[in-house]
C-alpha cells in the first residue's frame, strides 16, 4: 500500500533515497505537522471567541474597595459583605466595569482559607452575603460574564477573619442547684465549672471570695492555685470551700461566692457579670454560695434535732432533780415526824 502513493513523495521530497521505512517515517512526520497547525488553530479561534466584550478597571476598582473596606474586619459564624453599595450605582459600575450593559453579571467570588485558590473558587452576586465559618486569610475577587457567557477577572484582594464572639457561659445545673439551695456548712463543696460553649479552645479561672466586714476579699486563686494567708481553713489548695458550722446564712443571704473568668483561644472574654458593683462588666458568670445546716435524710436540719434532744434530756433531768427533791423532803419529814412520835 505504501508505494502506491511514491510518485507524489517523489514530488514532495526530491529525488532522495526512497525506501519504505523512509516513506513512512516522512509520513508520520507530515501527519503530526498537519495535527499541530490544527490545534494551533482551534486554540486562536477558542480563545478569541472566549474574550469577555467587558473589561475591568483595575485602578479604579482599588480606589473604590479600598475607600469602602478600609479597616475590614471579618468576624467568624457571622454573615457578611464587602462594603460594594457603590457599585448599585450604574455610572460607578460602567466606570468599573467597562463596557457593561445590564445583560451582565457582576460576582463577587471567595476562596475560604481552607481552599486552594488555583481552582476551589465560589461566588455570590456581588450585593449577597457570605457565611464566615473558617478563621484565617480570605480571598476575594470580582468577575464579569458577559452575555454569552464569557469571564473577565480582577485581581485578587485578601482579608483575615479572625474570631470576634466571646464564648457564652452558664452555670450548669447543678450548680444553680446550690445557688438556690446552698451548700452544707461543716462540709466541703468541690467547685466545678460552668457549661462553656465556643468554636475554640477555652481557658477557665476562677477566684473563690468570702464576705468579711460586708467587704468581698479573695481568698483562693485557681490560676495560681494559692489560698490567700489566714483562710487555709476555710478552702484547700484545690479550690474546695469549707465553710464552718457557726457560718449558716440561710438560703436568702451567702458570704461565699464564686467568680469564673473565661477566655478563648483568641483573646475575647466574657464580659457579663458586674462583680464589683462599679457599673462595668468584668467577669463572665458568678456562682453565689448560700450556707445551711446539715439536713438528714427527711430533709430535717440535724442541729434543730439535736437540740430537741437536748431539751428532752433536759427536762428528764430536771424533773429527776424534781423528783429527787420530793423524795428528800417527804422522807425528812417522816424522819421528824418519827422522832416526834418518839
Amino acid at each position: 500500500m505504501p508505494f502506491r502513493i511514491i510518485p507524489v513523495f517523489i514530488a514532495y521530497f526530491g529525488h532522495k533515497a526512497l525506501t519504505e521505512d523512509f516513506i513512512v517515517k516522512k509520513i508520520i512526520s507530515f501527519i503530526i505537522a498537519l495535527t499541530l497547525l490544527l490545534s494551533m488553530t482551534v486554540s486562536v479561534v477558542a480563545f478569541a471567541e472566549g474574550t469577555c466584550s467587558v473589561t475591568i478597571n483595575q485602578a479604579k476598582l482599588d480606589e473604590y474597595m479600598n475607600q469602602a473596606n478600609p479597616d475590614l474586619k471579618l468576624s467568624l459564624n457571622e454573615k457578611f459583605a464587602l462594603s460594594l453599595d457603590w457599585l448599585k450605582d450604574e455610572a460607578t459600575k460602567e466606570e468599573v466595569f467597562v463596557g457593561w450593559t445590564l445583560r451582565d453579571t457582576i460576582y463577587l467570588q471567595y476562596c475560604e482559607p481552607n481552599d486552594d485558590p488555583k481552582d476551589e473558587w465560589s461566588e455570590v452576586k456581588f450585593d449577597e452575603t457570605i457565611d464566615a465559618d473558617s478563621v484565617g486569610y480570605w480571598q476575594f475577587r470580582f468577575s464579569v460574564k458577559d452575555k454569552d457567557g464569557n469571564r473577565a477577572y480582577s485581581n485578587v484582594y485578601t482579608f483575615y477573619l479572625s474570631d470576634t464572639t466571646a464564648p457564652t457561659v452558664k452555670l450548669t445545673t447543678t450548680q444553680e442547684k446550690y445557688q438556690a439551695n446552698g451548700i452544707t456548712v461543716g462540709f466541703k463543696y468541690n467547685v466545678v465549672n460552668p457549661t462553656v460553649t465556643d468554636d475554640s479552645s477555652t481557658t477557665k479561672t476562677y477566684v473563690v471570695q468570702k464576705k468579711v466586714a460586708e467587704e468581698w476579699v479573695t481568698i483562693y486563686d485557681s490560676a495560681t492555685k494559692t489560698v490567700t494567708e489566714g483562710y487555709e481553713l476555710y478552702v484547700t489548695t484545690g479550690g474546695a470551700i469549707t465553710p464552718l458550722e457557726n457560718e449558716v446564712t440561710g438560703t436568702t443571704a451567702f458570704i461565699y461566692r464564686v467568680v469564673y473568668y473565661v477566655e478563648d483561644a483568641f483573646g475575647n472574654e466574657t464580659l457579663a457579670v458586674d462583680s464589683n458593683g462599679d457599673g462595668e462588666n468584668d467577669c463572665a458568670i458568678v456562682l453565689n454560695l448560700p450556707t445551711i445546716e446539715p439536713v438528714d435524710a427527711d430533709g430535717e436540719p440535724i442541729a434543730n434535732k439535736n437540740q430537741v434532744w437536748i431539751i428532752v434530756f433536759a427536762s428528764i433531768a430536771v424533773a429527776s432533780l424534781i423528783a429527787i427533791a420530793v423524795i428528800m423532803i417527804v422522807d425528812r419529814k417522816k424522819a421528824v415526824a418519827k422522832t416526834d412520835a418518839e
